[in-house]
């Protein structure tokens, strides 16, 4: 019959960081879906969700910082990069249809443009 083995299985500890992180990143997304559910004006929600995403990046790196620090005594990795993919998706989704609408409007005001010099009016 094999040994088993003496090795106790310690509990890790919980990583408050790894939770801000998530907790923030679904916010970001809850904030411009569920605005009007909790009676705020869409402007407000604009200018919040950013910031949540930022807020969950940070914590999430800085959450995962501190689990591989501590050599396995620290849990919630999943949790912190759940937050950091959910900010980092957040910004680069915003950084991309801030591009697209500056392309849009600079293709309209071009074609509006040149459809008033083709006219003779400019």
């Amino acid at each position: 019959m094999p040994e088993e083995s003496a090795v106790q299985k310690t509990h890790k500890k919980f990583n408050f960081s790894a939770l801000f992180s998530m907790i923030s990143g679904i916010l970001s997304y809850a904030l411009l879906l569920f605005h009007s559910l909790i009676d705020m004006k869409m402007i407000l929600a604009l200018f919040l969700a950013p910031i949540t995403a930022f807020i969950a990046i940070f914590t999430g790196a800085h959450a995962k910082h501190l689990i591989r620090k501590s050599e396995g005594l620290v849990g919630g990795k999943k949790m912190a990069n759940t937050g950091l993919w959910l900010g980092w998706i957040y910004i680069i989704g915003i950084i991309l249809l801030t591009v697209l609408a500056v392309v849009i409007f600079g293709g309209i005001v071009s074609g509006i443009n040149s459809l008033l010099g083709s006219i003779g009016i400019g």
